[in-house]
């Protein structure tokens, strides 16, 4: 039904014909990462974060950031930010869905998922600092945090007690398959993945990397809310930058067969 969906090259997931669960994923993985040499340099000005902003989190109609975090309104800058918008780099953060904590980086290497569109996005600069490195879970007690957007607070589950981030309904659905993506196109980093953190979702293992109540979590919400017109745009706008994807966009039910029923 969606139109942008012809976008998606011809041919662009044919080998994923036959495969479910772990070689489902890595194929995914194969797909995903066969060519990263496209991705911006992360920060502000031409040919970095903010200009793909620009292009993948911009209100074309308004000019207005589009943040998933807050309900503040904020215009873009047409020079991806600059000094004729003081304070705009303090007010709005470029923000690691997956927090960058959660794995470690190695300084003589690119890493590429530090740079990767498919899980940056621009985001209220004091609500990403209250979020910190924080899980992604519902907040069961008094949140410390509540902007009527985004909730910081207290949650239990399995293997995890303390605080988390808990977007609005409407956009449990994009963080969820963000993760997805994150644990997909990222499976390489096995030994990378800092197990040290109660609060990373993330496991030491290609299948199925995310921990089990992180799978719960996120199948729920990704059930609940599903792909909008929104997440639809902004993947194809990503692609003409990076030349990759968001398959879990593209073909929801590709998640059910990988963690799903």
């Amino acid at each position: 039904a969606f139109t942008l969906a012809a976008q998606i090259p011809s041919g662009y997931y044919a080998t994923l014909q036959g495969k479910q669960t772990a070689s489902l994923k890595t194929e995914l993985h194969t797909i995903i990462c066969q060519d990263t040499t496209h991705y911006l340099t992360y920060g502000s000005g031409t040919n970095h974060t903010w200009q793909g902003f620009y292009s993948t989190d911009r209100d074309e109609k308004t000019n207005l950031v589009i943040d998933m975090y807050s309900d503040s309104l904020r215009y873009f800058p047409t020079n991806y930010v600059s000094s004729r918008y003081p304070g705009f780099g303090q007010k709005i953060h470029i923000e690691h869905s997956v927090p960058k904590s959660w794995w470690r980086c190695d300084i003589d290497h690119p890493d590429c998922a530090a740079e990767d569109l498919n899980h940056l996005y621009p985001a209220d600069g004091t609500t990403n600092s209250s979020k910190n490195d924080n899980p992604l879970g519902i907040v069961s007690g008094i949140p410390t945090k509540n902007n009527g957007v985004s909730k910081i607070g207290p949650a239990v589950y399995e293997d995890y007690v303390g605080n988390v981030f808990e977007p609005a309904d409407q956009f449990k659905g994009d963080f969820a398959r963000s993760y997805f993506y994150m644990a997909t196109a990222y499976e390489h980093y096995v030994n990378k993945w800092d197990t040290t953190k109660p609060e990373n979702m993330m496991q030491s293992n290609t299948y199925p990397t995310l921990k089990p109540w992180a799978v719960q979590l996120l199948l729920q919400w990704h059930r609940q809310d599903p792909v909008s017109e929104k997440e639809r745009i902004r993947v194809e706008k990503v692609f003409k930058i990076q030349k990759n994807r968001n398959p879990f966009i593209d073909y929801p039910e590709l998640v059910e067969y990988i963690w799903g029923t």
